[in-house]
C-alpha cells in the first residue's frame, strides 16, 4: 500500500528542469496503517541529490490535562495572595 502524498508535485527533477517525476514512494502494509492511522509522507527540500528526501511522520494527539498558566502581572496585584489563599482554603476535592 502506498501512502498518500501531500506537498510537492514532483520528487525527482532533471538538473536542467526539463523532466520531472513522482517516482519516489513510501510503501507500508495494513498493520502499519492500523497501528498508526495518522501516518503520512512528507517531503523535504532537496540539496545534493536530484531527488527530494521523504520522511514518514506520525501525527500524535497528546491527551491529558492542560498545564496551569498564569499571567505574571496577577502575582504583583495587591489582593492576589488573599484571593488565592481564600480559594485554596475553601476548595473541596470531589471524586
Amino acid at each position: 500500500m502506498y501512502l498518500p502524498f501531500h506537498g510537492r508535485s514532483y520528487m525527482w527533477y532533471k538538473p536542467d528542469g526539463s523532466c520531472k517525476s513522482r517516482i519516489d514512494r513510501i510503501m507500508v502494509n495494513n498493520l502499519w496503517v492500523s497501528r498508526w492511522p495518522n501516518l503520512h509522507m512528507k517531503d523535504l527540500r532537496r540539496s545534493v541529490s536530484d531527488h527530494c528526501p521523504l520522511v514518514l511522520e506520525v501525527k500524535v494527539k497528546v491527551c491529558g490535562p492542560k498545564p496551569f498558566r498564569s499571567i505574571d502581572a496577577w502575582i504583583n496585584h495587591p489582593e492576589f495572595k488573599d484571593f488565592v489563599g481564600s480559594r485554596c482554603h475553601n476548595y473541596q476535592e470531589q471524586g
